[in-house]
């Protein structure tokens, strides 16, 4: 089951990297939201955890952690702040800020669309390294 989570995680980064060659930088960063949530679920789900219903898993991933060995302290708190940081950006970055009249593309640019991609290229990375242990 861990693995089918992967599969997904995997085609929302590629949709990110074509979102963000195509200018759509908001959607990119949305498209790495998915791509993380759907990584740590996998990871979750490889260790026998119960996969939250929330986009933010970092606090669940957190709560597990002794079942998570092959990673570092560090490691683990960078893959709990991305989740949280991707997951706050999740809503604005697909419909955008309707208090500030600006739609995602005009919050979101080029850096932050290739930033997006490169943490849920690193998330990817990790967890499929995890996962493929199980």
């Amino acid at each position: 089951m861990a693995r089918t989570l992967l599969s997904p995680a995997r085609v929302a980064a590629r949709d990110a990297e074509r979102e963000a060659a195509e200018g759509a930088h908001g959607m990119a960063v949305r498209r790495c939201q998915e791509a993380v949530e759907l990584a740590l679920k996998a990871l979750l789900r490889s260790g026998g955890v119960e996969v939250p219903r929330t986009h933010d898993v970092g606090p669940t991933l957190r709560k597990h952690a002794p079942l998570f060995a092959a990673l570092t302290r560090e490691e683990l708190a960078k893959l709990v702040r991305l989740s949280r940081q991707l997951s706050r950006e999740r809503a604005i970055a697909f419909y955008g800020d309707e208090e500030q009249g600006l739609g995602p593309d005009e919050i979101y640019g080029e850096d932050d669309s290739r930033a997006a991609i490169a943490d849920a290229a690193h998330v990817l990375t990790v967890c499929d390294r995890l996962v493929s242990r199980g």
